[in-house]
């Protein structure tokens, strides 16, 4: 970060405890770092911060806190941001040095988590080194003077047993649990050997705090960077109590877990990006989206470390990234040693509800375009229709998919979630769509059923975790008549023979689960025989 930034311009509105942002982008500059902020469900992208900015209005009995910031030097620099947030109070504040180094704020008496970000130039090197120091409890009970140094921080290093593989980035991640909720953060930048990072102050206990540092890497692709490269590594070490500092790790051979990665595409000549994403719940943290010029393609991940990954794929049309479509991935570990496939964007599609209350609001944003292999999906869509209703009665409705946010009382109550998406872009399932039933109220954490199909041959397997029942038809003109399939198995898995035909294959499935929701979803053409 630099004290004039020329990446993402950003306005925090200030509404009460509850900061929102505007943000508008520009040209995007690698050799920046980068740095997001998370709070009460808020995305920030802190890359440009001219001004401070304070989520609360001073009162009588306030103590002040002077910031003091020192770059790598020692010399006072405007080049740096100071995040507080209230530990015990509402406090949001985001603070940006003058030219002498100092920030002055009031603050009420109480706890605080601190976060600076310093900036020193390197003598010959476009870019900077970027000190993290971290304060995870900061009592405040009287005027102070805080001393931020980015000489304290150490080095963090990492490199893999790889010499044709190029760093794309070293970074920092962490969740801080707070009075009013989780905050999140993460800090990066393009040159592995430019990030620092320590940690002052005393732990936190329990789960209140936990961190992720790590650096990505990558083969050069046919042209020399990191588009189409065939071979990506992805390190993460995760802390629970303190933050990092310093780190330094080199990577052994028998360190690595490999994944040999195979990606489909939804419609011919289209491309895509592929990122590798910390999950740090209630957050993820992605960096470095790799891009590849066509699908479908192949490539190996590498991991070391024992951070969790969701992974996301996107898919899109050569032009302005057109009709976007992704894949999203369940966190997985992967653990040393271990070699394995996935396969990524394969017919058919499955929808997933994704809803979540948050005390007496559900929110909606369900995915209809998932792959066989289980990642959730989404696509871009010529219409859609959303509606949520309450023992019968419409609550509301929507042209797209959401997110979207309803209002709910918290007595218990049936809900019947609906929705549809057509495209005309994609090969296969231009017509998706699914109905949800459950139970809901107050304090409700669930998920809904959704039926996971896979094709293997003449052979159709379903999945439904916690089935209790299901039913499946098939179509082979395009859903004007649906034929029964003859389902066997048992626990949460079916199977049926299908009949031999040549074309594309729709599927019609009913199900529910144990506890008590239930799901009917089509897919027109979900497939393709012959």
């Amino acid at each position: 970060m630099r004290a004039s930034w020329t990446g993402a311009a950003v306005l925090l509105l200030l509404l009460g405890a509850a900061p929102a942002v505007a943000e508008q982008r520009a040209d995007e500059v690698r050799s920046q770092a980068y740095r997001h902020l998370e709070v009460d469900g808020q995305r920030y992208d802190l890359t440009a911060g001219a001004r401070s900015y304070d989520v609360r209005t001073s009162a009588a009995d306030d103590v002040r806190v002077e910031f003091v910031h020192r770059d790598r030097d020692g010399a006072a620099t405007t080049a740096a941001l100071t995040l507080v947030l209230g530990v015990d109070n509402d406090v949001f504040r985001l603070l940006a040095p003058g030219p002498d180094g100092r920030v002055t704020t009031s603050l009420p008496k109480g706890h605080y988590h601190v976060d600076s970000i310093v900036d020193t130039p390197r003598p010959g090197r476009e870019v900077p080194s970027t000190s993290v120091l971290v304060t995870p409890d900061l009592a405040v009970s009287q005027d102070r003077e805080v001393v931020v140094d980015a000489g304290v921080a150490k080095p963090v290093s990492v490199t893999v047993p790889d010499p044709r593989a190029v760093g794309l980035s070293a970074s920092v991640a962490y969740r801080r649990h707070l009075g009013r909720g989780p905050a999140g953060v993460v800090v990066g930048t393009p040159d592995v050997t430019a990030l620092y990072t320590a940690h002052t102050g005393p732990a936190v206990p329990g789960d209140g705090f936990a961190a992720v540092v790590g650096a990505r890497f990558a083969r050069p692709g046919p042209t020399g960077g990191s588009t189409d490269s065939p071979v990506v590594y992805a390190t993460g070490w995760r802390r629970d109590g303190t933050f990092f500092t310093g780190f330094r790790h080199a990577v052994a051979e028998g360190e690595l877990a490999e994944v040999r990665a195979e990606h489909d595409a939804v419609a011919r000549g289209r491309r895509a990006t592929k990122t590798t994403v910390v999950d740090l719940p209630p957050f993820r943290f992605g960096g470095d989206p790799v891009e590849y010029t066509s699908t479908p393609f192949t490539r190996v991940e590498r991991y070391a470390g024992d951070t969790a990954w969701a992974n996301v794929l996107e898919e899109h049309g050569p032009e302005d990234r057109a009709n976007p479509t992704t894949q999203t991935a369940a966190p997985v570990v992967h653990r040393p040693g271990r070699r394995s496939v996935e396969r990524w964007n394969r017919p058919p599609a499955r929808p997933a509800a994704r809803v979540v209350r948050l005390d007496d609001v559900l929110v909606v944003e369900p995915a209809l375009h998932g792959d066989d292999a289980g990642h959730e999906g989404t696509s871009a869509y010529r219409r859609a229709h959303l509606e949520l209703s309450r023992d019968g009665v419409l609550i509301g409705d929507s042209p797209d998919l959401g997110p979207r946010f309803f209002a709910v009382p918290p007595e218990p109550a049936t809900y019947r979630l609906a929705a549809e998406a057509e495209r005309d872009f994609a090969d296969l399932a231009p017509r998706t769509s699914a109905i949800w039933t459950f139970t809901s109220a107050a304090g409700w954490v669930g998920s809904l059923p959704s039926v996971r199909h896979e094709v293997r041959g003449p052979v159709l397997v379903a999945h439904v975790p916690a089935l209790r029942s299901l039913e499946v038809d098939v179509s082979h003109d395009g859903g004007r008549t649906w034929l029964p399939l003859a389902l066997t198995g048992a626990g949460d898995r079916r199977t049926a023979v299908l009949r031999h035909s040549t074309g594309p294959v729709s599927l019609r499935a009913k199900a529910s689960d144990r506890n008590g929701g239930t799901v009917e979803q089509i897919t027109i053409d979900a497939f393709r025989q012959g």
